[in-house]
């Protein structure tokens, strides 16, 4: 389960870089895009980890792990800007 959400995280954490590098072209819009997906994804994975877990040391340890990192990532994902006017309109 760790490696999973690992890789989710990872990938979650690039799509957002992607999306902060592409602010203001014409990318942006696909990125912040994949950039929420990509996070969603990850946030599911641990919430679902959580869940297996239920209330056991298991559990203690993995949020301990992970908690932190999951939170400044959505603080990261926050912190970009709304897209106001679709290229796709």
């Amino acid at each position: 389960l760790s490696s999973e959400l690992e890789e989710l995280y990872n990938n979650a954490k690039i799509e957002i870089d992607f999306a902060t590098e592409s602010f203001g072209s014409i990318y942006y819009e696909g990125d912040y895009s994949t950039a929420h997906s990509s996070f969603e994804s990850c946030l599911s994975k641990y919430q679902s980890a959580m869940q297996t877990f239920g209330d056991t040391a298991n559990s203690i340890k993995f949020r301990f792990r992970w908690e932190t990192d999951i939170h400044q990532l959505r603080l990261r994902l926050d912190a970009l800007p709304e897209v106001t006017h679709s290229i796709y309109d």
